[in-house]
């Protein structure tokens, strides 16, 4: 191969690997929310950037940790201005690959402040990949990007 090739190899390398679907649970250095008890909370922020809102990434929620069986599993808005979706058609949490049964009762509380849902803790070993979904809680109510963090049981 000559030495000019290389970079054209390389970069599309890196292209087809932008394409490729995300399966992988991103490693955020081994930090993440531990859960106490039988309760996990995460603070969801929002950074704007003109018109565009943007859910801050949150670190993996590791559902191992605590006590063992259910937990309840609240996000709290902490972005004054923003809410948690309670819209039917597109809701506040949505549980990416295959639940396995584990979830139940997802609710927006405290005028969209608050984001809760029930986690039956019967299976262990899986990660869940679920999106976050905001909006500006005031005006026209436009929504925000999709935050897609983990869920580790």
């Amino acid at each position: 191969m000559r030495i000019g090739t290389v970079p054209l190899v390389v970069m599309a390398c890196a292209a087809l690997a932008a394409c490729a679907p995300n399966s992988v649970k991103p490693d955020l250095f081994g930090q993440n929310i531990k859960c106490t008890g039988h309760d996990c909370a995460a603070d969801v922020t929002v950074t704007s950037v003109g018109s565009t809102c943007i859910p801050d990434q949150i670190l993996d929620i590791d559902l191992k940790t605590g006590d063992a069986g259910y937990k309840t599993i609240t996000w709290k808005m902490a972005t004054e201005g923003y809410e948690f979706s309670g819209e039917s058609y597109k809701f506040g949490i949505f549980i990416k690959n295959n639940p396995f049964n584990e979830f139940k009762e997802a609710n927006v509380l405290g005028n969209g402040k608050i984001l809760v849902i029930k986690f039956n803790g019967t299976s262990s070993g899986k990660d869940y990949r679920y999106a976050i979904t905001v909006r500006k809680s005031t005006g026209s109510k436009d929504f925000c990007d999709t935050l897609d963090p983990w869920m580790i049981s």
